[in-house]
């Protein structure tokens, strides 16, 4: 399972937005890019962008493609939220099928 949360300027640590499974997190990952951030939620002095969306991955669920920690995502909160929108079953749910 991994974690998506929407940081703005009004909450440091960010929102909980959808928990993923591996394969839906893989499945995310198809269409936004993302760059490790480290084992602590990235700050908004190390954003480039005031609002930014980072995924969490957990101890237990690292494997060769993934290490523990944060990684913050390029692309802006909107074209996340967008994809975990139209793709909510498949991101969600993928594991389940």
């Amino acid at each position: 399972m991994a974690n998506i949360y929407y940081s703005q300027p009004a909450n440091r640590r960010g929102i909980l937005r959808a928990v993923l499974s591996l394969e839906g997190s893989r499945n995310l990952l198809k269409q936004h890019m993302i760059r490790y951030a480290g084992k602590q939620f990235p700050t908004a002095s190390q954003s480039p962008r005031v609002d930014f969306a980072v995924l969490q991955v957990f101890d237990g669920e690292t494997n060769g493609e993934w290490k523990s920690g944060f990684y913050q995502f390029d692309d802006d909160i909107m074209q996340i939220e967008a994809t975990v929108q139209s793709h909510y079953d498949i991101l969600v749910h993928a594991d389940a099928k």
